[in-house]
């Protein structure tokens, strides 16, 4: 291997302090850092996993997450990346480009939440039938849903595959023949504002071995899974 694992947890160091403290310009990869974060404030996680790639010279971690943008108006999964051989995403707007390490796909556009609410609201018509996920009806009859956090949750519940990125996705920012070593669907996550670097953290130093192994079978946590949206307040700013 030409990484080791300190070589990954260091860079999930790195990464992590650069997404909680954005005034910190010292050795600065991209203008937006972000990291896996099930708490943030204008944004309701629905759902999440942990994408492992790796090779004898490459490795990546991507977190998936499946959110409300409740400032956005919409749904989408967001991808954050973390590795030595990571695309950066690069958004222009105003003719001015910057960089980050997060790619965000629209699920369900805010004008389709518009066309199936009350007016002016945030609240589910209960004559809507339908529901348009990534361009797929979901259906809405006898649901009962009416916040837009019920609603992302059901939509999750019902149709799970419809709330993630394909595989396609994903690769746009890794390289093309990296292979891919497992998905973690459920983990113990630890609040960011614990401040606890990743370094420290069961998940991520077994994350780092089984990268730099090439073994899944590594993969045998002993703290409780949390990740499930009801552990979590998050999107209440």
């Amino acid at each position: 291997m030409s990484y080791t694992t300190d070589d990954v947890l260091n860079e999930l160091d790195s990464i992590f302090i650069a997404s909680v403290n954005s005034l910190n310009l010292n050795k600065k990869k991209y203008d937006y850092t972000f990291f896996l974060n099930l708490e943030h404030g204008y944004s309701f996680n629905a759902a999440s996993k942990i994408h492992l790639y790796g090779d004898s010279r490459n490795w990546a971690v991507v977190f998936e997450t499946f959110t409300y943008q409740n400032r956005g108006g919409y749904f989408a999964t967001e991808l954050v990346y973390i590795g030595n051989c990571i695309t950066p995403i690069i958004e222009t707007f105003a003719e001015e480009s910057t960089t980050s390490n997060m790619k965000v796909v629209i699920m369900v556009e805010s004008s389709e939440l518009e066309r199936i609410s009350v007016e002016n609201s945030e609240t589910v018509d209960p004559n809507a039938e339908y529901i348009l996920v990534n361009g797929v009806k979901v259906s809405l009859k006898n649901s009962d849903v009416q916040g837009y956090e019920d609603l992302i949750c059901y939509i999750h519940a019902m149709n799970p595959s419809l709330t993630w990125t394909t595989e396609n996705e994903i690769r746009t920012q890794l390289p093309l023949d990296i292979p891919k070593l497992m998905e973690i669907n459920q983990f113990h996550y630890i609040s960011n504002y614990d401040s606890i670097l990743p370094s420290k953290q069961e998940l991520y130093k077994l994350i780092s071995e089984i990268l730099v192994q090439g073994k899944p079978s590594l993969w045998n946590p002993v703290q409780k899974p949390n990740n499930d949206s009801n552990n979590w307040e998050s999107g209440f700013l």
